[in-house]
């Protein structure tokens, strides 16, 4: 019961970086970004998160190895457009985010990548390859300020927002751990969970531009 109840609250506060009513799927489907960020920033063992990190329960694995260059001067690029789109200047690997998130929270960022997942409810939220396999990103917007269709998956696009960290705390780490282990057929163990818990990384989106063909 007490792991039921934990869990319950962990998908509450994942909402925030899901859909406000997606189902719980898609809340867990965000929270697969959990586990791969942690194991970027090595705030969990690997061997614990690596399977979650790729996709746990048919979440999309991330293709690093089409993500983005460092500090890529990038133009106003030419694309579907969606909110504000993204303004020229450089992009930041994400790797460079999960390796000193601290330095780049509350900053605008722009990441360049593969789209390898998109919310299938809302559109509300997609999710950028990084650099480095099983890492990747997710760009959240306001419900019904942008739509992200499902076509988008497999495009290259340039994102754009506000770099932010989620907290999860011990018990809520636990519960979402332990849920994706279960989700793998894997044993959960408690002790690869730092005791302050775990933080999810994630962009804040004010906009994106999926890039045309010939920018690809």
């Amino acid at each position: 019961m007490r792991s039921v109840i934990a869990l319950l609250g962990l998908l509450a506060l994942l909402s925030l970086a899901a859909c406000g009513n997606d189902q719980t799927t898609d809340q867990a489907k965000s929270a697969d970004d959990v586990a791969a960020q942690a194991v970027a920033a090595g705030t969990c063992d690997p061997a614990t998160c690596a399977k979650a990190a790729a996709g746990a329960c048919g979440g999309e694995a991330a293709h690093g190895a089409e993500a983005q260059t460092a500090g890529a001067d990038v133009p106003a690029p030419a694309g579907k457009v969606y909110g504000q789109g993204v303004s020229s200047g450089q992009t930041v690997l994400v790797s460079a985010l999960l390796a000193a998130p601290d330095q780049y929270l509350g900053h605008t960022v722009r990441v360049q990548g593969p789209v390898v997942g998109v919310c299938k409810h809302r559109g509300c939220w997609i999710e950028v390859a990084g650099d480095r396999e099983m890492q990747k990103i997710q760009l959240k917007v306001n419900d019904g300020e942008i739509v992200f269709p499902p076509e988008i998956m497999g495009q290259k696009a340039i994102v754009e927002g506000v770099f932010e960290g989620i907290p999860l705390n011990y018990e809520q780490a636990c519960a979402y751990l332990e849920q994706e282990s279960s989700c793998q057929g894997g044993q959960f163990d408690k002790s690869t969970v730092p005791a302050d818990g775990i933080t999810f990384y994630r962009i804040k989106g004010t906009g994106a531009v999926v890039l045309a063909s010939a920018d690809s």
